[in-house]
C-alpha cells in the first residue's frame, strides 16, 4: 500500500445531524438498499459505494437492516480488480440466500444467475 497525501480541499461541509450526511447522497434508492444499488444509482464502483455506505452507517445516517451473507469478501475483491483493471463478475450483488442449495453451492436458479453475470463480463472482455 502506498502512502497517501492530501493535495487540495475543494469543498467543506458542516453537519449538525446525521440527516445532513444522508443528503450528500442525492439519489433514488429502494428501502432497504444494498451497496450494488447505491453504486449503480451514484454511478460509482461498488467498492466506493461500500465505503460510502460504511460512512453513512457510522454517522447514523442509515442503519444496517441485514446483510447478504456471502458478500463479506466482495469489497476487497472489487477493489483489487479495479486497481488491476480486471473486470469483476459481481455475482454477490445478484445472489440471495434462496439461490443456494447449501452454505456454498448454488441451486439451479443461483447457477443461472452466476452464468449470466460471468457471460456479461466475458462479452466485455471479448468486445462482443
Amino acid at each position: 500500500m502506498e502512502d497517501q497525501k492530501l493535495i487540495a480541499v475543494h469543498q467543506t461541509h458542516q453537519f449538525q445531524v446525521s440527516a445532513d450526511v444522508a443528503r450528500l447522497v442525492n439519489c433514488s434508492l429502494p428501502r432497504p438498499f444494498h451497496a450494488g444499488q447505491l453504486a449503480e444509482s451514484l454511478g460509482v464502483h461498488r467498492w466506493m459505494a461500500q465505503r460510502i455506505a460504511y460512512c453513512l452507517r457510522q454517522t447514523g445516517a442509515v442503519r444496517e437492516v441485514g446483510k447478504q451473507g456471502r458478500d463479506y469478501h466482495n469489497a476487497r475483491l472489487a477493489e483489487y480488480c479495479d486497481r488491476q483493471g480486471i473486470p469483476l463478475a459481481d455475482i454477490c450483488a445478484h445472489l440471495c440466500d434462496e439461490d443456494f442449495a447449501g452454505e456454498l453451492h448454488p441451486n439451479a436458479v443461483g447457477a443461472k444467475i452466476i452464468a449470466e453475470e460471468v457471460f456479461k463480463v466475458l462479452k466485455v472482455v471479448h468486445n462482443e
